[in-house]
Formats: C-alpha cells, sequence, structure tokens
C-alpha cells in the first residue's frame, strides 16, 4: 500500500519515484474530476443542439413572415405578430406593435420595407397638370370645328332649299346605298366569325381525335406487354414443368436400375448359398462312417 500511494514508476527516469503534490491531488479528486469533466461536455453538447433547433425554428417562422410583408406594411395592421418572433427574425418590434407605425432606417435593421417616395406624387402632378392643358386645348379646337360645321350645314341647307326636291331624292339614295354598305360588312364579319368558329371546332376535334389515337396505341402497347410477359411467363413455367418431369424420369430409372441390381445380387447370393449347401450335402454323404472323405 505504501508504494502504491507515495510511489510513481516512471519508467524513463529510472524507475520509482516519489509522488508530487499535483500526483496526489489528481488521485484525490480523480473521481470528481471525471464525472465534472463528463457534465461540463454533456452540457455544452446540449446547448449547442438547442441553439441550432432554435435558429431553424425561427427560419421557418421568418420565411413565413416574410412572405406577408404586405400585410405588415398595411396601417390597418399594425400588430402581426409577437414583438419575441419579430425581434427573433431581426425586426424591431417597436415598428409593427406601435400605433403610430413609426418610419425606421432599412439600412439600420437591414429590413426589406421601403418609406413612401414623394418624388413619384409630385411628378403625377405635374403630369396630371399637363393632361388638363391638352384637353383644355382640345376643348377649343372642338369649338371651333363645330363652329365651321355648322355654317356648312346651313348652307347646305340653303342649297338644298333651293335646288328642289331632285336634290332631296339623290340624297336618300345615297342613305340607302350606305345601309346596304353597312349590311354587307355585318354579313362579311357574321361569316369570318362562322369560319373562327368551324375552325376551332374542327382543331378541337383533331385534337380528340389525336388524343384518342394516342390513347389506343398506349392500350395496343400495354396490352401487347402484356401478351408478351404472360407468354413469357408461361413459356418459363412450361420448361420448368419439362425439366421437373425429366427430372422424374431420370431418378425412377435410377431407382429401377437399383433395384434391378439389388435383386440380381441376391439371386446371386441365394444361388451361391444353394449350391454351398448342395456341396455340403455330398460331401457329408461322401463320408463315411469312418470320417473319410471319397476320393
Amino acid at each position: 500500500m505504501a508504494i502504491g500511494q507515495n510511489l510513481d514508476y516512471k519508467r524513463f527516469s529510472g524507475g520509482f519515484h516519489e509522488k508530487g503534490c499535483y500526483s496526489k491531488l489528481m488521485d484525490k479528486y480523480k473521481r470528481f474530476l471525471g464525472f465534472g469533466v463528463n457534465v461540463f461536455a454533456a452540457i455544452a453538447f446540449s446547448a449547442i443542439i438547442i441553439f441550432i433547433s432554435w435558429r431553424l425554428l425561427f427560419t421557418s417562422i421568418c420565411s413565413w413572415y416574410y412572405l406577408q410583408l404586405d400585410l405588415i406594411t398595411d396601417p390597418t395592421h399594425p400588430g402581426v405578430a409577437p414583438g419575441w418572433i419579430l425581434s427573433g427574425c431581426g425586426y424591431p418590434a417597436s415598428v409593427y406593435l406601435g400605433e403610430d407605425n413609426k418610419e425606421v432606417d432599412n439600412e439600420e435593421w437591414g429590413i426589406a420595407l421601403q418609406p413612401p417616395s414623394t418624388t413619384s406624387d409630385d411628378e403625377d402632378d405635374s403630369d396630371d397638370d399637363d393632361d388638363s392643358d391638352d384637353d383644355d386645348s382640345d376643348d377649343d379646337d372642338d369649338d371651333g370645328g363645330t363652329s365651321s360645321s355648322s355654317s356648312s350645314i346651313s348652307s347646305s341647307s340653303s342649297s338644298s332649299s333651293g335646288g328642289g326636291g331632285g336634290g332631296g331624292g339623290s340624297s336618300d339614295d345615297a342613305e340607302a346605298d350606305d345601309d346596304d354598305d353597312d349590311d354587307d360588312d355585318d354579313d362579311d364579319d357574321d361569316k369570318k366569325k362562322d369560319k373562327k368558329k368551324k375552325k376551332k371546332k374542327k382543331s378541337k376535334k383533331k385534337k380528340k381525335s389525336k388524343k384518342k389515337k394516342k390513347k389506343s396505341k398506349k392500350k395496343k402497347k400495354k396490352s401487347k406487354k402484356k401478351k408478351k410477359k404472360k407468354s413469357k411467363k408461361k413459356k418459363k413455367k412450361s420448361k420448368k414443368k419439362k425439366k421437373k418431369k425429366s427430372k422424374k424420369k431420370k431418378k425412377s430409372k435410377k431407382k429401377k436400375k437399383k433395384a434391378s441390381k439389388k435383386k440380381k445380387k441376391k439371386s446371386k447370393k441365394s444361388k451361391k448359398s444353394k449350391s454351398k449347401k448342395k456341396k455340403k450335402g455330398l460331401l457329408w454323404k461322401a463320408r463315411g462312417k469312418g470320417g473319410r472323405k471319397r476320393k
């Protein structure tokens, strides 16, 4: 016990030496140190796993809220998500949970939101002013045109009244011709529409026929494949049956041969035994009472 407690064996420094303070302390507290190291390693490992799972959970939640940015920016929905989720996602909770929807620098927080642009509104206003000016000029032109047209109408009416009934008749003929032209145009449009409808119907019929042909081809191919598989299976089964029958025949032949050989051997043995018995009987008879053999 004294050697184990106070001496320490050192291979490269010449055998046993007295233990130092460090080695004695290690001997005393070895169990406690080992237990402490194991506990520390377990705590560190579990902390790493918890951190990774926490980050994964937050990334999934954040991806869902990135898709709902339009709701977050909507002023009628100031509190879309709880503050702890938004802060975990990198959003400032005060922006969304506050009642005033305050603006925050996007670069500071890294948010994908953009404040409303003021320059675009000014440009829109200027465009509206230009449009209004253009409308006013168009109205002036229209007024000039109407005045000129009214003067021309008055002159034409005066001429028609001076010309008499002949002019009135010619105007009626022109109106009738215009009506006929309109009717012809309508008929042409109807014919074109009918042609388009017929073409569409034909194309639909062609597509349906093509689909039917494709389906029929696929069915035929499948049926052919099934028939081939069935024929192959039948051939394999027939081959296996033939092999089994041939094996059975061979076995039966071998058994018959063995049985015939055994019968032959038995018959030979029986013949030999009979011949021996006969010889013994003859010898016994040939001997006399004196026991001499007969020459």
